[in-house]
């Protein structure tokens, strides 16, 4: 499997060779990022949503608790895929930790790049599997499913395995709830007044939704002046938001018991049909560009935290208050009254090529699989994530941190941070039980499919029933379930 995986990425590495060279690669080490005298860690991220800036607020506290250790950050700009296989023949270039995402990390932990970390997690009582959110643990499984090796303390009772493909291949350090963002201003503005903006602390339906998007659509329908302005971007290409929004309309599942696409099913027809008639088909409802949200012609924007970073410096009136704030993702499924709201993850991989190196600083040498987790150990227990979540970018992974969390005040105390908690974890499993190697395949065609079906034209009755043959066409073409044809 090792042997196929890495004939992938290599393959990968020859495709992408041109916008790798673009967008340039990084080695861990450089000699000047090297501090005799210290233990030397190397840690890389994607450059983006503030990603290196919190890296490196962590660096700073980190190093005074270890003033032993030098925390060498690096970042990229191209996609996790692109960064991997810009490696995939060279694995000595990539960084003892490296960021990775929940989506795309599943392919090279399969191939062996990251260590399983199972035995960290259960060595420590810091880091028992009970203090975190399952589904993000799960999230870290390249078959969607984590398992213990032990029953630690007898924290967890699920089922226990040492096989590997249960394993943890990176630790999830947050906990990223899809919300919605609004735009005070622009809603005053159109003469939507702020005491019309829904209580969603209990959680609220699609159908309690779409009519504060119809009063919203309505303001700017009767003033000609703002034709150009819409409702929401919703987002709906996007896993945790088609995933939430279908579960809350009360769908039969993406995908047969042989893992064939359902799009076509009766209650899934139904509610494309519903989605269309009630919302798409507005003129003024649904922007598809995120820009337009933080450019103020857009109301509203579903997002989860590491979004805020490029709004907590633009979307600010003159004293420095911002005018946006935060609204629960309408979930709460009607007729079972279950409110259940996905969420994304990312987090920190330790890479198999550089564990078992060793460094000695004063005669005292350690492995760097070892260094790594007590750095990523900082990052997903209390002090670490209270020095993340004060940046505000992230909500944190362990759950203590739910309520009373520096993250719940970052920014500013004004902001209802508490609508990134409403409802219950909803767990991801939509690909989990496809091989790793194709699941970035099947996402495209469906979030192509969503992103389509958004629209008042391609979504329309006359064009839906292409657009359904079509993704079932493509996505069954490509689907492999685990353990089949590889």
């Amino acid at each position: 499997m090792k042997k196929t995986i890495k004939t992938l990425a290599a393959t990968l590495a020859a495709v992408m060779l041109c916008s790798v060279a673009a967008c340039g690669g990084n080695d861990p080490f450089k000699d000047d990022d090297v501090v005799s005298g210290k233990y030397n860690i190397s840690i890389t991220c994607q450059d983006e949503n503030g990603e290196k800036a919190l890296l490196e607020e962590v660096k700073r506290e980190y190093e005074k608790l270890h003033p032993d250790v030098n925390v060498v950050i690096k970042s990229f700009t191209q996609s996790v895929p692109a960064y991997m296989a810009n490696y995939a023949t060279n694995q000595k270039k990539l960084p003892d930790v490296l960021w990775m995402p929940d989506d795309y990390f599943a392919t090279f932990a399969e191939g062996g790049y990251f260590m399983d970390l199972r035995s960290y997690y259960e060595s420590d009582a810091e880091t028992d599997y009970s203090l975190y959110y399952e589904s993000m643990l799960h999230a870290a499984s390249y078959t969607g499913e984590f398992r213990p090796t032990t029953a630690y303390n007898g924290a967890y009772s699920g089922e226990k395995s040492d096989d590997g493909k249960y394993g943890l291949y990176f630790a999830p350090r947050d906990y990223n709830k899809i919300a919605i963002v609004y735009n005070k201003n622009m809603l005053k503005k159109i003469g939507v007044p702020l005491s019309e903006i829904p209580d969603t602390s209990e959680g609220w339906t699609v159908d309690e939704f779409i009519a504060f998007v119809k009063k919203i659509t309505a303001k700017i329908e009767e003033q000609p002046a703002y034709s150009n302005y819409r409702a929401i971007c919703l987002t709906t290409g996007w896993e945790p938001t088609y995933t939430t929004l279908m579960n809350a309309l009360g769908s039969d599942g993406f995908a047969k018991e042989d893992g064939s696409l359902n799009y076509d099913s009766a209650k899934n027809r139904a509610i494309f049909d519903k989605l269309y008639d009630e919302l798409y088909s507005d003129e003024y409802a649904i922007s598809t560009k995120e820009a337009n949200f933080k450019g103020g012609t857009v109301a509203m924007w579903v997002m989860s935290r590491p979004a805020i970073v490029g709004l907590s410096s633009s979307m600010v009136n003159e004293d420095g208050t911002p005018y946006y704030d935060f609204l629960a993702f309408p979930a709460k499924n009607a007729e079972t009254g279950k409110n259940e709201i996905g969420a994304g993850c990312s987090g920190y991989a330790i890479t198999k090529v550089h564990a078992e190196d060793e460094q000695t600083v004063n005669g005292v040498t350690k492995k760097t699989k070892d260094l790594a987790w007590e750095l990523i150990k900082y990052m997903i227990t209390k002090q670490g994530q209270e020095t993340t979540g004060k940046m505000g970018s992230i909500q944190p992974v362990l759950k203590s941190l739910e309520e009373n969390g520096a993250w719940r005040t970052a920014i500013s105390d004004k902001l209802n941070h508490a609508a990134f908690s409403v409802g219950d974890e909803l767990r991801l499993t939509s690909f989990n039980r496809y091989s790793p190697n194709v699941r970035i395949t099947l996402r495209n065609y469906v979030r192509g499919f969503w992103s389509n079906l958004e629209t008042r034209t391609e979504g329309a009755p006359s064009k839906r029933e292409k657009l359904i043959e079509d993704v079932i066409k493509n996505f069954n073409s490509k689907k492999v379930l685990i353990g089949e044809g590889k």
